[in-house]
């Protein structure tokens, strides 16, 4: 069974608390030995019975609830696959930032992070689908079993993942949900 947090003030403090790497000397932070962050998450609720779907009220919604959300972390980029639905729960985030969305292939997504892990210090958001974003975290955390395809109707998770230069993982799954 898995961990859920409700996204909030304490993610900032899981935040703070799991970036901060463990270094010989307190006094100097040496870039190379800096976490590579990932906010990983589904796509916002889409309307239905549509092949390339739009976001529905909902989904909006939650795109700008992330954007709330995530407003004191700094993300140095945003990947989306390639359909409107991905894009559009990303997009009110990425335009907050000043920045634009860069697309993968689904079938890509793991050559895609394990380029972005090795850029040390940086933080990015992908958006995925029910049965991608759960494989891609297990690649990240190096467990093939641990996170199963999100069901039907879980739009609400928002998974984060640290990845330090020497290969260790630290996981959380945040809830994000409207107060």
């Amino acid at each position: 069974m898995h961990n859920y947090l409700r996204l909030g003030s304490l993610w900032l403090a899981v935040y703070v608390w799991a970036s901060v790497p463990i270094i010989a000397s307190a006094q100097t932070l040496v870039a190379s030995q800096e976490p590579t962050t990932f906010f990983l998450m589904r796509h916002a609720e889409k309307k239905m019975d549509v092949s390339d779907a739009e976001l529905n009220d909902l989904g909006k919604a939650r795109a700008e609830l992330l954007v709330e959300q995530l407003s004191l972390v700094r993300i140095d980029g945003f990947y989306t696959t390639p359909y409107i639905r991905t894009r559009s729960t990303l997009m009110p985030l990425a335009t907050n930032r000043g920045q634009t969305l860069q697309e993968y292939l689904p079938k890509n997504g793991n050559a895609l992070l394990d380029s972005l892990k090795r850029q040390a210090g940086k933080t990015y958001v992908i958006s995925g689908h029910s049965n991608t974003i759960p494989d891609l975290v297990n690649h990240l955390v190096n467990d093939p079993n641990k996170y199963t395809a999100l069901q039907d109707d879980e739009y609400d998770r928002l998974f984060m993942v640290i990845v330090w230069p020497d290969g260790r993982t630290k996981d959380i799954v945040l809830r994000l949900v409207a107060r």
